[in-house]
């Protein structure tokens, strides 16, 4: 007769019965002391922390659920053994990957859905020679780190509330895509970054995969440099996906992998994340042909985050925007720069000024910061190349121009009239200067619509109002300068 398979609907005592752990002629305590036995073969890193009373353990025979992840996996690696050792197929071999996912799912023996174990866990629930040396935190990051293309720059300052509203968001809303939306510089790579590190640290994910559609980067002094990274496609998504999360069983399909990846993401604990969605073309796509992850119905645990310059309609999407950081936060974010640059020492009123000239724009502080160093430390002429564009303009152009050239042609002309305001851009003076070069204002209603999707211009708290990022506006000076020569 064959085993039966486990469904999350198995108790905890269902669980023992199935590998031959329990034995009904024995005392709870009796079991207790077997079973103890076994956590105490597991790595030290799964079991100091853990602590499982006699109290305890006789509470999970009498379906009481495991309240503790830690002390899940525990349960899971001493059923693990008792199993290899009665070779049943419950919790061992190639089944041990997908049976703890059940385990760790089954609201019948855990208090709530755990995460699903990460390729170390694995490892270690079946390691069966001497404990394995602690892992800590650190070197995960820096496992981590790689994935990430350029480095995000660490420590991240200045963020706290957006971290935090970030993991709210990423936890506790019931959407199943996070887009953080912002200028390009804002620094949403960084932000996204440490905050995922910090979801996986904390056990609410079990892994996290990274992939960016990026063909260039600015370095810190502002010079484009090419990755070398082949352009990102869908079907290069799902391969990540499957080497990532250590879907193992997955990298021989050649049929269906969208599907089998969709109901494995829907089941698990997983973060997968999408950098630089620099258009709306590409984030509805990206959107549409993964929407497979997530519809018809939300998964419960795994997400997806998304990085972009453009917001697009989708039912499904939760946008989170990002502005530069506050002007205290940018003045100790160049300190820190100065910190760890030789021979760099501004005054405090070059930092107020450098903070304010770019919008707390962390990419833009290190530029500037460059360049200050590099043209005789004159802080004053590199923030008024950098209001002006004049000495930046090629600089912008990489960074903003594909936006750019994005936009409708009404949208452009829009967008250039708002570039003659330093002060506070009013909706009134906007339709006013449309009509003179729009000859249907409807026109006009759709560019404002598209300007601030694309986050070119951003809704102030006066009604009726606009704001366009300094480094926008000195782009857009430029070309406005460039077309009347």
């Amino acid at each position: 007769m064959s085993e039966p398979k486990p469904v999350e609907a198995w108790t905890f005592k269902q669980w023992c019965k199935a590998v031959g752990f329990y034995d009904p002629s024995l005392s709870d305590a009796e079991h207790y002391r077997c079973f103890v036995d076994l956590v105490t073969q597991l790595p030290s890193e799964l079991t100091d922390k853990v602590k499982i009373s006699s109290d305890k353990f006789q509470r999970w025979l009498k379906d009481r659920p495991i309240q503790q992840r830690a002390e899940a996996l525990c349960a899971i690696g001493a059923l693990q053994r008792v199993a290899q050792k009665n070779r049943r197929i419950i919790l061992n071999g190639i089944n041990f990957v997908e049976h703890s996912r059940v385990f760790l799912r089954s609201t019948k023996v855990c208090a709530q859905p755990f995460a699903d174990l990460s390729l170390r866990e694995v490892e270690m629930l079946l390691a069966n020679g001497p404990r394995q040396p602690e892992l800590t935190h650190e070197i995960i990051r820096r496992e981590l780190y790689q994935y990430v293309f350029p480095s995000p720059y660490y420590p991240i300052i200045g963020r706290e509330r957006d971290m935090s509203e970030l993991i709210d968001r990423l936890i506790n809303q019931k959407l199943p895509v996070v887009c953080v939306v912002g200028t390009v510089g804002d620094g949403k790579t960084e932000l996204v970054w440490h905050v995922v590190c910090r979801a996986v640290d904390e056990g609410h994910f079990s892994a996290f995969d990274w992939v960016a559609d990026r063909s260039m980067y600015i370095d810190s002094n502002g010079n484009p440099r090419p990755t070398g990274l082949p352009p990102l496609t869908t079907s290069a998504i799902y391969n990540s996906m499957v080497r990532h999360f250590a879907w193992d069983d997955l990298k021989l399909c050649v049929t269906d992998l969208a599907e089998r990846c969709a109901k494995r993401f829907r089941e698990g604990h997983y973060c997968l994340v999408l950098d630089n969605m620099e258009t709306q073309e590409q984030l509805e796509r990206f959107l549409r042909e993964l929407s497979l992850l997530v519809q018809p119905n939300p998964p419960r645990t795994s997400r997806i985050l998304v990085t972009s310059r453009v917001q697009v309609s989708a039912p499904f999407v939760d946008y989170m925007p990002l502005r530069g950081l506050e002007r205290e936060a940018a003045i100790e974010y160049i300190k820190h720069i100065e910190s760890r640059s030789q021979g760099i020492v501004i005054s405090s009123t070059d930092r107020e000024l450098l903070a304010e000239r770019t919008g707390g724009n962390p990419l833009f502080i290190q530029i500037a910061l460059a360049r200050y160093a590099k043209n005789g430390r004159n802080m004053r002429q590199v923030v008024d190349q950098m209001r002006q564009g004049s000495g930046f303009f090629a600089t912008f152009q990489n960074l903003f121009g594909e936006l750019y050239q994005a936009l409708s042609d009404a949208a452009k002309r829009v967008a250039l009239s708002a570039a003659h305001y330093t002060e506070e851009i009013t909706r009134d003076d906007l339709e006013a200067d449309a009509a003179h070069y729009l000859a249907d204002l409807d026109l006009f209603e759709q560019a404002l619509t598209e300007l601030a999707a694309q986050h070119v211009l951003k809704p102030s708290e006066v009604v009726g109002c606009y704001t366009i990022h300094p480094l926008m506006r000195a782009y857009l000076v430029q070309i406005l300068r460039r077309d009347a020569d």
